[in-house]
């Protein structure tokens, strides 16, 4: 099914509702394939039981996630925001250690009132650790928070014009 994401076509059937969910309402689309899947399935399972219908949702789901790995890659993107005081030197470490850029967003701590600025930086999943550990080591004091981030386009990841 990845293969088909990627080829903007469909495997007919409930495909078909999954592509105009997808279009019209700018839903992911493999989500929207689930969607429509589960509802046939669902429907399957007031007719044929539900023990087998657990079974097709829970294959629908691990399908959804093989096809989004396979349209989507599986390079893992990471976003990191670094509250420290020490913001020159956790700068420099991710920029010289990692080799990654960073971003300073201006803001104000909300039990403090003091202005605290907050270091951005994407990383791979790999990264992760040695991004905590530089950190660690910059400023013991720092707060940071990694989140999942969907897609990073740009230079040191993949290329804003699609190109590879």
């Amino acid at each position: 099914m990845g293969l088909v994401y990627l080829g903007r076509g469909t495997s007919g059937g409930t495909d078909i509702l999954g592509r105009i969910l997808n279009q019209r309402m700018g839903m992911s689309i493999s989500l929207a394939y689930m969607i429509t899947d589960s509802f046939a399935v669902l429907l399957a399972g007031f007719f044929f039981g539900w023990e087998k219908s657990l079974y097709g949702l829970i294959m629908i789901y691990l399908s959804g996630v093989a096809a989004d790995m396979i349209s989507q890659g599986t390079n893992v993107i990471r976003e990191a925001m670094i509250i420290t005081d020490e913001t020159e030197k956790v700068v420099a470490a991710i920029t010289e250690q990692l080799g990654r850029g960073t971003t300073i967003i201006g803001a104000k701590g909300g039990y403090t009132m003091k202005d605290r600025p907050i270091v951005f930086c994407v990383v791979t999943a790999g990264e992760v650790i040695r991004l905590k550990t530089l950190v660690q080591d910059a400023d013991p004091d720092a707060f940071m928070v990694v989140g999942h981030a969907n897609e990073a386009l740009g230079e040191g990841f993949k290329p804003l014009n699609g190109k590879t």
